[in-house]
């Protein structure tokens, strides 16, 4: 395997689809439906990477990515990059939040590869 990927997001099809995506190019991937649930994955995990949707129920992206953010500080870790997911992003409202960037839905498997490759340093 190349490296850990955190999925975050509410649809189980679309969860399932980058899922399949992001392993046939050779990464572990974790999967969770909601913001609370990547944050407490996040207690507990060191991801390389995260793809996190922006409008889910329990804790939104921007709620989840604050979170993240906070606890990786308190414990002096380096930050994990987060991209968002959203049919309709907010650059500056993803990047206010701590996200590194975002992925505009529906996402592709080639622009998946262009985002692994550009971030290919963090699986090293």
């Amino acid at each position: 395997m190349v490296g850990t990927i955190l999925i975050v997001e509410d649809d189980i099809t679309l969860r399932w689809l980058l899922g399949e995506h992001l392993h046939s190019l050779g990464y572990e991937v974790h999967a969770a439906a909601n913001g609370r649930e990547a944050v407490d994955r996040c207690r507990i995990r060191r991801y390389q990477l995260i793809l996190m949707d922006l409008n889910m129920p329990v804790m939104n992206g921007y709620e989840a990515t604050k979170s993240i953010r906070s606890f990786e500080t308190a414990n002096h870790f380096e930050p994990v990059p987060i991209f968002a997911m959203s049919s309709h992003p907010e650059p500056d409202r993803c990047l206010a939040s701590g996200m590194t960037g975002f992925l505009q839905k529906p996402i592709s498997r080639s622009e998946l590869k262009l985002l692994l490759s550009e971030n290919k340093n963090v699986f090293e």
